[in-house]
């Protein structure tokens, strides 16, 4: 199969002409759009300054109880903290929620406001920016050991999944090609942003199906417990916006059944309760029940697998 690195378009810059290469490109466009979201989050000065501070920082290094609650929007979340504080009631994800409702009014206010203008593929909104720089975060955490999300990507992925669908298949794409051996950030932009065509269609259902037939190398189950873990944090963080929920659902139960993670039929339900209609949880849902599942389930066990093999052996 051919590799799928081509070059998006649109409103994309040219990093030839700015940047010396694409981490400069990566942390440009972050930094830009850290200050971006405190000038549209912040009521007053006082709050603008403690964000423009503390922007680019990693939520360890701060002291969130001495920071308006508006400073968690633009903080660095990295893997390890999201793992060991994705509670409902941890302290950021409290405040990102409380944050929730004001960006997906704002979204409502753009959709309404500038529909006309949207539907000719003409504007380039605070949306747009967010949209975008979010998916970037995400592709840096899956694709850097060391990568961070950003605060505010745990509202913007759940409103980009809801506004455009391809947003969430973009974001399966670049967790089941971990490696970058098909899409590079480009291409995942194109992806999720640029209008399905025949040719991107059919690039992506070629790449659906050799990586479910890849019966001889086993998935990168560590980066699936990983974003299943950010799907936790995210769900609570949108909890008081239900559709916003249901597409985090769906690759919560996606990722759960490709990578046999377990508890797909409590995201099936989950998803189902608020859209029953949602087509990426009937079909796995489908798969699941009539135990359909990629190739590599065949040759590999599973770490849960694993653990029972040897609580047996020990038991005999």
């Amino acid at each position: 199969m051919k590799t799928l690195k081509n070059e998006s378009k649109g409103c994309e810059i040219n990093e030839t002409q700015f940047f010396e290469d694409k981490d400069h490109e990566y942390s440009t466009f972050k930094e830009m759009t850290n200050l971006y979201a405190a000038s549209m989050i912040c009521n007053n000065s006082e709050e603008y300054f403690a964000m423009s501070c503390v922007a680019g920082k990693t939520i360890e290094k701060v002291d969130l109880n001495h920071l308006p609650k508006e400073c968690i929007a633009v903080l660095d979340i990295p893997k390890d903290y999201v793992n060991n504080h994705h509670d409902y009631s941890d302290n950021w994800i409290e405040n990102l929620r409380s944050l929730a409702p004001e960006f997906f009014e704002k979204y409502i206010d753009y959709i309404n406001r500038d529909l006309d203008v949207k539907c000719k593929q003409e504007a380039f909104s605070a949306f747009d920016i967010f949209a975008n720089q979010s998916i970037r975060n995400w592709n840096n955490m899956i694709c850097k050991k060391e990568g961070n999300i950003v605060g505010y990507d745990l509202i913007m992925l759940p409103i980009a999944m809801f506004d455009n669908i391809n947003v969430r298949d973009t974001l399966l794409v670049d967790l089941l090609d971990s490696k970058g051996e098909y899409y590079n950030i480009d291409s995942l932009l194109t992806l999720a942003f640029e209008p399905r065509t025949k040719e991107i269609s059919k690039d992506l259902r070629c790449f659906l199906e050799e990586k479910f037939n890849e019966e001889h190398e086993l998935p990168d189950i560590c980066k699936a417990l990983d974003v299943v873990n950010l799907l936790k944090a995210m769900a609570c963080v949108v909890d008081g916006i239900p559709e916003l929920k249901v597409q985090v659902y769906a690759l919560m139960c996606y990722i759960s059944w490709w990578f046999r993670l377990g508890d797909v039929e409590k995201y099936v339900e989950m998803a189902l309760d608020i859209d029953p209609d949602c087509s990426m949880v009937r079909i796995v849902d489908n798969a699941y029940r009539n135990h359909v599942e990629p190739a590599w389930c065949k040759k590999f066990a599973t770490p849960q697998e694993e653990s029972n093999k040897e609580s047996s052996l020990e038991d005999d």
